[in-house]
């Protein structure tokens, strides 16, 4: 599917809802764990996900993985819950913030669905061989976000 605004349709069986996500997913340098992360950078981003969601009959999410050397974390809720809990709606750069504060908010809203994972290389090439870990990796987690493709969500919410 190539329909601006919409990476992921998804389908939750045990719900019946249909999910239009969007997708965002940068990598952190070592010393920028805590910045944002964009999710409407131009004007008309927000409507653009809206209509290609009720286009195909769908609730509009956002999916937000944000990585770092040691850990990622993946966070999923919908637009209207980030609308609802005013995490940053209606600015010019809407964005996800990623401070410990703001990472404690995320925590206690149960509308937001969270998976951290902690790195550990074993058995792996050193960085003084010239390959780019963290970047390869983003690569690989960026191509199965946004591959285009239905998703069964049933067990994964």
């Amino acid at each position: 599917m190539d329909h601006t605004g919409i990476d992921i349709l998804a389908y939750h069986k045990a719900t019946k809802q249909r999910l239009g996500i969007s997708v965002k997913s940068p990598t952190r340098p070592e010393g920028r764990e805590t910045d944002s992360v964009f999710l409407f950078r131009k004007p008309g981003d927000r409507e653009k996900l809206r209509a290609a969601c009720e286009a195909f009959g769908c609730e509009p999410w956002l999916a937000i993985y944000v990585e770092s050397e040691m850990a990622g974390d993946l966070f999923l809720t919908s637009l209207d819950n980030y609308d609802k809990q005013l995490y940053r709606p209606g600015k010019v750069n809407e964005a996800w913030g990623m401070t410990p504060g703001q990472l404690r908010r995320y925590t206690a809203d149960t509308e937001v669905r969270h998976i951290h994972i902690d790195f550990k290389k074993e058995n792996w090439w050193q960085r003084t061989t010239g390959l780019q870990i963290q970047d390869t990796r983003c690569k690989i987690v960026s191509q199965a976000f946004s591959n285009s493709r239905a998703v069964d969500t049933s067990s994964a919410m």
